[in-house]
Formats: structure tokens, sequence, C-alpha cells
């Protein structure tokens, strides 16, 4: 076995750090750099196998535990797994009325536990501390995790600084080394900041109309941005922070789209200036890691390449981006996933084979236990968004508490599970890919076979009515989740607001282009 392979985290990082400050001077420091360009860490030989599977089980990253860990007898924050399991409430009830329709769902999982209560009156974020599993002793999966299926581009598109939705690779950016010691707060004045606004699914939408989607479009069981399956994938593990989704069936597809408050909004748009800085260091880390042209260039020779120089890629403008869009499958379940790519390595093939995931931390001081506990639980959010994107390899740029770049490592995202579980074993995937399965099963038993999806018996204008019907998904930390179906008045005072006319949360015209098509007798 490669030695390289049995390299925890700490050990790589210790190297790179080493590197780091071995480093002979040479290269050139860019904008507000202080030193040389940092050494890149070993890759290629710590990848341990590719987490995506064609059609066959996505277990490899998790072994089924043969029973469950005894938590910690002295720990107030442990949860006695043994007698406690998960399950799922549907609360099918107009609103402000007492359910009369409670369905409980166990799931084989050993993590979330929702008591038998009334529905809440109002979606409100749960942000209190709440019981989290003892990291010596991780969730129980029972049996094997459902494959999950390599990830296959359908399209790209770009958003222009006018935030113009075109489908081209104009924004599509290329990666290069950043310089070491780089100043994350450089620029900050100049930042251009996408105003906060509704996470809606317009852009993924208009995408799915194109050639290249529709035919998948037509097969899809659900279809939502990447940064909502992520919240789905890492629920068994969130201690603080829950989450509320909107759900609309339209023929069969399911669309999950992220519900965030008026206040909320204002909350996002008024972050508090440390907190706004903080936020600003990943964008620069961004900047200094990428082009916006391949950073390998033919010299006067035509022959031979020559990399680019590190240095400012320039001004953060967050109206700029590039996404993707994939299908794959969860077990048996068809998605479409929409998300944003940072940047690729070398060359773009039309596929995820070379993105890059860039991202930044704080440094891991060795004094701190905490710390490294802290990065490896905030690696499950890397290794997930990455995974579901298909994205093969993680940057992280660590920054010293003045914003300096101390130094940066790639990860191999098929190797990220590994590194944890040989560590403290915080977070398993095949927990995350198991609670998801069984989540998304959930809806489609609940919300897919609800009197709200639309079919073709019926005037077009029935069709609008029952698409109308929006169910409310919300997760609670240490809880589970809740599903209920929206009364019409909160869907209009919630749900279809914005300049833009609605059917749910669906752009009318979208809908308008399913009707166009249910009336040619083209399946939608």
């Amino acid at each position: 076995m490669d030695k390289s392979s049995k390299r925890t985290i700490t050990q790589l990082l210790n190297e790179s750090a080493e590197e780091s400050s071995a480093s002979n001077g040479e290269g050139e420091a860019g904008v507000g750099s202080d030193g040389p360009t940092a050494p890149t860490a070993p890759t290629s030989a710590d990848k341990e196998g590719d987490p995506w599977q064609e059609g066959s089980s996505s277990s490899a990253n998790s072994r089924p535990r043969a029973k469950v860990a005894r938590t910690r007898q002295n720990s107030p924050t442990a949860f006695r797994t043994a007698s406690r399991s998960p399950v799922l409430m549907t609360v099918n009830a107009p609103s402000g009325s007492t359910p009369n329709a409670i369905t409980i769902q166990t799931l084989p999982l050993s993590i979330i536990h929702i008591p038998r209560s009334s529905r809440p009156s109002s979606p409100v974020q749960m942000r209190t501390p709440i019981p989290a599993p003892a990291p010596a002793a991780p969730p129980l999966v029972q049996g094997p995790p459902p494959p999950f299926q390599k990830p296959h581009q359908l399209v790209a598109f770009s958003y222009t600084p006018a935030r113009e939705q075109v489908f081209d690779n104009s924004s599509l950016r290329y990666f290069i080394e950043p310089p070491r010691n780089a100043d994350l707060g450089y620029g900050i004045q100049r930042w251009i900041r996408k105003p906060e606004e509704r996470a809606r699914l317009d852009g993924l939408l208009v995408a799915c109309l194109r050639k290249e989607v529709k035919a998948e479009r037509k097969r899809a069981d659900f279809i939502t941005w990447r940064g909502i399956m992520t919240k789905i994938f890492t629920a068994p593990y969130e201690q603080r922070e829950g989450w509320d989704l909107n759900v609309m069936c339209v023929n069969g597809t399911i669309y999950l789209e992220e519900h965030v408050s008026d206040r909320q909004l204002d909350l996002k748009q008024d972050l508090a200036p440390d907190h706004l800085r903080m936020t600003y260091y990943g964008y620069a880390f961004e900047s200094y890691c990428t082009r916006s042209e391949p950073p390998l260039k033919q010299n006067g020779d035509g022959n031979t390449p020559a990399p680019s120089k590190p240095g400012w890629g320039g001004d953060v403008d967050t109206n700029v981006q590039w996404c993707s869009v994939v299908k794959t499958k969860l077990g048996d379940l068809r998605l479409i996933l929409g998300g944003e790519v940072d940047c690729v390595r070398d060359t773009y093939v039309g596929q995820p084979d070379t993105f890059v995931e860039l991202k930044t931390s704080a440094e891991i001081r060795s004094t701190y236990k905490g710390d490294k506990r802290k990065f490896e639980l905030k690696l499950l959010k890397f290794y997930t968004q990455s995974f579901l994107l298909g994205v093969p390899e993680i940057v992280v740029g660590f920054r010293s508490p003045e914003g300096r770049l101390t130094q940066y490592l790639p990860f191999q995202t098929s190797r990220l599970p590994k590194l944890v579980r040989e560590s403290t074993k915080q977070w398993e995937p095949g927990t995350c890919v198991q609670w998801a399965h069984e989540t998304l099963q959930f809806l489609k038993r609940t919300v897919g076979t609800a009197t709200g999806t639309v079919t073709r018996a019926g005037s077009p204008g029935d069709y609008e009515s029952r698409a109308r019907n929006v169910w409310r998904l919300r997760f609670e930390p240490g809880f589970g989740l809740k599903l209920w179906l929206l009364h019409e008045s909160e869907v209009k005072s919630q749900v279809e607001v914005g300049e833009q006319e609605r059917v749910g949360f669906l752009p009318k015209s979208y809908f308008e282009e399913m009707l166009a098509s249910m009336a040619k007798k083209e399946v939608v």
C-alpha cells in the first residue's frame, strides 16, 4: 500500500506547512503577498477510490456497524441511541388547525427523534444547541446505503456581472496556485456584493427547458439546487441550524426550494462587520486561486507550456458565477442538480472530471485539539457539496486570525471519508446517503401521491389549481423532519411573493411550458 494512503489530516497539514517553510523563495508573490508560492501537497497518491458508482453500491466509504456503540455515560450531550429511533412526521392538516392525520415513519438511523406533537404555527429556524452523538459512536447505518451514480453534466451556464443568465462559459475560471501569505482582506472595499434574495429555482428551471436537459427533466424524480440536497444529506450530523424547504410535485417530479423569510433575508443582507469580513475571505481566496484563462499558456515557440504567475485574480463580484447542471441517481431515484463550480484544473472537458471546489478555514492550532475536530466536521459539508456535483478535488486555504493565507492543501473528494475515519470518526458518508434516500423516498410517497399532484385529467385551470399545493418540509436538529401542506393564504403570502408571476414557487412561464407539452400529448 502506498504510504501516502495512511496519512491522516494532521500529517498532511504538517507536511504542507513544513514544505512551505522550507521553500527557497522561488516564484513571484502576488498582490498582498509577502512570500513565495506555497507548494502543493501530494494528491493523486492519496486517492483511495471512486466514491461515485455506476450502478453499484456506494458503500465503499461506509461499513455497516454490527451494533450501536455505547455513548459516553458521563456526557450530557450524548444520545442513548439504543432506545431512541428517528422518525418522520407528516402533518397533513389545514393551517391553524389541529393535525387530524399523523403518519409516523421510522428510519434506520440512531441520531434523530421527533416527539409526537402538533405542527408549529410559524416557520421558525431552530438555533438552540442540541444533543449530539458522542464522537466515538457515529450513528448506526443498518445495511449498505443505496448506490449513488456518478454525476453526468447535461449543460453549463454563466451569470454575467449584470446578473444575466447566458448559456456559455464566459464566467468559467481556471485554477492556479495561490500566493503564500496572501492578504485575504485585499480589495474588500471594491467588493461588488450580490444582494441577498430568495434562493429560487428559476435559473435551474431555465436550464431544464434546454434541449440538452429536457429529456432528463421528464424522467426526473427530484429537481433542485445542489445546496439544498447538501442540507438533506448532512442533516444527521447537523447540531445547530435547522432549515425549511418548500416542496411541490408536478407530474411525478418533486421540486425543492429553500424557504427564507423576509427577516432572514434582512439578517443575511445586514451582516455584522466581522461576519462580513470572514465571508469575504472565502471570495478573496477564490480570486487568488483562479484566472479567466487556462494557467498553462504557450510560450514563444508554441510548444512548451509556461505557467501563469500567482497573484490577485481580479476584484470580487459575486454576481458572476459559472454553474453546472448534472443528472445522477440515488438508488432508484433520478435527480437533476444544479450548482456553482468555482473553477477547473488545467482544462475544461465538458464534464466534472476537472472541477475544483475552493474553501477556506481557520488555521488548525496544534495546542487546541478542538480546532482539528471542528475542521473535520466542516469537511462533511465540503465533501457532500463536491460529491453531489461530481467534483473530484477540494482545495482548502487556511487563514490566520488576521486574514493571512498561512497554507493551502488539496484534498481528493474520494479520500476524505477515510481520512476522517482514521482520525476522530466524526462522520460516515453512508449514514448521510441512507438518510437522504429515506427522506426522498418519504417525500415521494407522501407528496408524490397526494392530491396536489398534477395529472392529465381535468382542465388546464384544474392543473394550475392543484399545482399550487405547496408543502413545507422542516428539519429541526435533534428532532427530525416535519412535513405539512401549506394553506392557500400561506402560499400567496410566503411562496408566490415577488415580481414574477408564479404557480406555487415555479415561474408561471415554466409551468405553462409544461402545459404546452401536455397539449402536444408529450410526457411531462
